[in-house]
């Protein structure tokens, strides 16, 4: 392996994936996929030497994460070894998406280079498949753009035998980092903090009637629908006089979808934010986009117009104040938290921004169109804007829904919109939704167990050991053992120390129910629990 360039502070972005990495090991959830359908006579060498430049130009591909002491690290390598995996197509007429599929499906370790994976898949003697596969710790959705635009650069080049440059890049991604921190310790963010804790005051968990109860270890895997609606509705909608964007109709017709699904008259939906105000940052690979909470009050006797008039401020204010990194803002709030379970936010939506296809000296590139397959929440809503309409898909975790209930979602936000072109001044609850609030065994709320009543003082070896160690974080020798960790303070990095001193005083306590919402007096019976199997 090659020696560390420098260390640096890890992003708060890529701190939020370690530990969510630490808690699912060996997932390939937050794996960014991406790549072009190249169509020609292709020169595999200037391939090669292309995808070698890039990696060279940007330290981000050249980066681990680790723990040192109490804080996640990025290790910039002085250089890797990034090959290009030539590999056949598989049996059968989707030979090549199966292919995709299972790339995609191999897991990253966060210590070990590289974090980035290139395939050729060659599907016929000119076509074929470059797939890009890195961990969403050294990337974005805008990163897979900027490494397409610069590959067809340097490979056009290279094919002619040229020398191909690139402008010099002004920073790196971990220089972003450290100027993040800086920013967030600075106090540059405080008035924006107090925007999310005054509009995020009393928000509640999104509680979808589910058709399964949760399984212990959530697969995320989704089960998904197709969704569109038609130029002519999205057009009535954006024209009722408020302003309103595209992304902000869908966003109003999926807060009634959502409204009407639960029976809470106030949803949580998160959306991406670009998180590059800089233009400095355009240029760069790195994790940047940003998680925004965009809280929607639903009155039932409120028309679909008033709704989609509060959605576009909310949008606006949303947006005027994304700057805060979600996980200092999940740190700031201190939300309920449920293991496998995003905070502030249970549901997501996100407008895609289309794009175009690739030229390269002697091929042409499509983008690859991938389809959703893991989820890190209950529901998703993924559009984009085709041909004056919106479309795209709706998924939600197989886990919990069956694909008759995800089939009915996605026609209902279709008709919920369809419904309100037609009588804008419609009631949202007078609009049609084929979907509701149930009332069964498998719709268990989804709260933390109470605590048990009586003596708060450890009662057991285990209990007393970690008594100790959040006495020790704290420094407080009061606490009580049922007491709320994050109630207390506590924050992710706390509670990877506890879990790292107990192994070392030779108690092993279970990564998912550490950072979750958890007391001393649970924490120790799991604990117990998982030595004695």
């Amino acid at each position: 392996m090659s020696q560390t360039a420098y260390v640096l502070p890890a992003s708060f972005g890529q701190e939020r994936l370690w530990l969510l990495d630490q808690l699912r090991p060996g997932s390939a959830l937050h794996n960014l996929t991406g790549g072009l359908r190249l169509t020609g006579e292709l020169d595999e060498e200037a391939l090669r030497r292309s995808l070698r430049d890039i990696v060279a130009r940007h330290e981000v591909l050249r980066t681990v994460l680790r723990l040192d002491g109490d804080r996640v690290v990025q290790d910039v390598l002085e250089s890797i070894d990034t090959p290009l995996r030539v590999v056949a197509p598989a049996e059968g007429p989707d030979g090549v998406d199966a292919v995709i599929r299972r790339l995609d499906a191999e897991p990253f370790d966060l210590a070990t280079a590289p974090l980035i994976r290139c395939h050729l898949i060659r599907s016929g003697p000119r076509e074929q498949v470059l797939l890009l596969v890195m961990h969403h710790a050294i990337g974005d959705g805008h990163s897979i753009e900027v490494l397409l635009a610069e590959l067809a650069h340097l490979y056009s080049g290279h094919a002619a035998g040229l020398d191909p440059e690139l402008p010099e890049l002004p920073l790196q991604y971990a220089d972003f980092a450290v100027w993040q921190r800086e920013t967030f310790e600075s106090g540059a963010l405080d008035e924006q903090i107090g925007h999310w804790r005054r509009e995020l005051s009393g928000i509640q968990p999104l509680r979808l009637p589910l058709d399964r109860p949760r399984p212990a270890r959530p697969t995320h895997v989704a089960e998904v629908d197709r969704v569109a609606v038609p130029a002519d509705v999205v057009k009535t909608l954006t024209a009722l006089g408020s302003g309103a964007t595209p992304f902000m109709v869908a966003v109003a017709g999926y807060a009634a979808l959502l409204t009407r699904w639960s029976g809470q008259p106030d949803v949580v939906v998160g959306f991406p934010s670009l998180g590059r105000d800089q233009g400095e940052l355009l240029d760069l690979v790195g994790f940047f986009i940003n998680t925004v909470p965009l809280r929607i009050p639903v009155d039932a006797g409120q028309s679909f117009a008033d709704l989609l008039s509060d959605v576009r401020r909310r949008c606006l204010a949303a947006n005027a104040n994304s700057g805060v990194p979600f996980e200092k803002l999940v740190e700031s709030l201190s939300p309920e938290r449920v293991v496998d379970r995003s905070p502030l936010a249970q549901a997501w939506i996100n407008l895609q921004q289309p794009h175009g296809s690739v030229t390269m000296k002697g091929l042409t590139g499509e983008p690859l169109a991938l389809p959703m397959s893991q989820l890190p929440f209950d529901v998703v809503l993924d559009v984009k804007e085709e041909n004056g309409g919106l479309a795209g898909n709706l998924g939600a975790a197989a886990d919990v829904f069956t694909p008759e209930t995800v089939r009915r979602a996605a026609r209902a936000w279709e008709e919920l919109l369809a419904a309100a072109a037609e009588n804008p001044a419609a009631l949202v609850s007078e609009l049609p939704c084929p979907l509701g609030p149930a009332t069964s065994a498998a719709v268990a709320a989804q709260t933390p167990a109470a605590a048990d009543d009586g003596d708060s003082t450890p009662s057991t070896k285990a209990e007393a050991l970690i008594a100790g160690l959040w006495a020790e974080i704290f420094e407080d020798e009061s606490i009580s053992v049922d007491q709320g960790f994050y109630a207390l303070g506590g924050n992710s990095l706390r509670a990877v120390r506890v879990i790292t001193r107990a192994r070392e005083l030779g108690l092993e306590l279970p990564i998912e129910v550490a950072l979750g919402e958890h007391t001393i007096r649970q924490l120790a019976a799991e604990a117990d629990d998982t030595s004695r199997s």
